[in-house]
């Protein structure tokens, strides 16, 4: 069973009646009920070309054969419902197994059953081709098979309940039963685990730090005890060291200082070829993956006809929000880089370092990290294009270029 049929590029193409008869074809027939069709067009045809010889009764005899086939469809559809397991975590490019239980609720027994994912989205295939299928299922009873797909491409995907079929008893027409709920599949990017991703970073204050860090790190760390002092808080009172000292005692916290790093992705995409920005949104993932490891806070700005912004890192958000978030980014067809100097100004103060990944290097990108720099915010930037910038990057401190396939091979 083909997923999906992409039909020519003809004018009658959005016929409703066309696209049902291809789908019937391809779903609802077997391979022998193709052949019985193939052999009534034939001899039609020919009967309608000839008078001596009687074809149009093979014509009638195979047309018949078919319609019975239609016929005990009806009252043959299997009673047999599914659960869809699917995994959890899933990369671009990778082809998944997941299991599915079949349950026969009918005290009679199934047969000649065939488990298939139909109306797949293109970037979706099964694996193999041939779906797997049972010969008898008891009544009342259950029974496990694995599927698999070829993921090509991240994305949310949306897949219908399973479609179970049975071509009993004709072995010409299948009757289909849908079975299961629809269900979503979240396809992350194909990232590479990079051991280090250099960056001129420092430790910063950070007001409102302890709530940010969820204490965790050094905005909870006890350094010591001191005489209290007019003025402190009561409720700093070590009182074990009163009790024994006979003094008050206050305890003394590190102040909140950390790294936080910020982590822009440029989505502006130009003609049709979005290569360079899916290598954009690997490298992001690789970038988020090494410093999500290194206990810093990370915000990411994707920067698209929208700002958005997501924070992550000591216990604000896991790794796979961030992985979450990159494989729904979709790109535009113009970024304006206005907006996200006036999203970064006011975090340059508490930010350690800035990370661009950007899809081109013109004047306006340019001036946007000039300006950053100039704001004392250190910045590495690496422009992901197949074909050189539009401006030249020699002198431009922190800056690189790279090529699409070279992701992965650069560190």
């Amino acid at each position: 069973m083909n997923a999906s049929r992409r039909l020519p590029v003809f004018p009658w193409r959005s016929s409703a009646s066309i696209r049902w008869g291809l789908d019937w074809y391809d779903n609802r027939l077997t391979s022998a009920g193709r052949i019985v069709v193939f052999g009534v067009v034939t001899s039609t045809i020919l009967g309608f070309s000839s008078i001596d010889v009687p074809i149009y009764l093979i014509a009638c005899a195979t047309a018949a054969l078919l319609l019975t086939g239609v016929f005990l469809s009806l009252f043959f559809r299997p009673k047999v419902d599914a659960i869809r397991r699917l995994p959890k975590h899933v990369r671009a490019g990778e082809t998944i197994k997941y299991e599915i239980t079949i349950i026969n609720s009918s005290p009679q027994p199934a047969r000649y059953l065939k488990v298939e994912e139909i109306g797949l989205p293109p970037e979706l295939k099964p694996y193999p081709l041939n779906s797997p299928g049972f010969k008898f299922i008891p009544g009342k009873s259950e029974t496990e098979l694995s599927l698999s797909l070829e993921c090509s491409k991240r994305g949310v995907y949306r897949l219908a309940p399973l479609a179970i079929s049975s071509a009993y008893p004709s072995g010409l027409v299948k009757a289909i039963r849908r079975a299961g709920p629809e269900q979503s599949l979240m396809i992350y990017p194909n990232f590479k685990h990079l051991s280090d991703f250099p960056l001129p970073t420092s430790r910063r204050y950070q007001p409102g730090g302890l709530y940010m860090t969820s204490e965790v790190g050094d905005s909870t760390e006890f350094l010591c005890t001191r005489e209290y002092q007019e003025g402190d808080n009561i409720r700093d009172i070590h009182w074990a060291s009163w009790a024994r000292t006979g003094k008050p005692v206050i305890k003394v916290f590190q102040e909140e200082f950390f790294v936080r790093l910020a982590l822009l992705l440029d989505s502006e995409v130009r003609g049709e070829d979005d290569q360079a920005f899916e290598a954009g949104i690997s490298l992001a993932a690789s970038v988020a993956d090494v410093l999500s490891r290194q206990e810093y806070i990370i915000d990411i700005f994707a920067a698209g006809e929208k700002i958005y912004r997501f924070q992550a890192g000591r216990s604000l958000a896991h790794f796979d929000n961030i992985l979450q978030i990159l494989a729904c980014i979709t790109h535009a067809p113009r970024v304006k880089m206005n907006p996200v100097r006036e999203a970064l100004a006011p975090e340059a103060e508490s930010l350690s370092a800035l990370v661009c990944i950007l899809m081109d290097w013109d004047e306006e990108r340019r001036n946007l990290v000039r300006s950053l720099n100039s704001l004392g915010l250190a910045t590495r930037s690496i422009v992901v294009k197949k074909e050189s910038p539009t401006l030249s990057i020699q002198g431009e401190p922190g800056v690189s270029w790279w090529k699409p396939d070279q992701i992965g091979k650069a560190f």
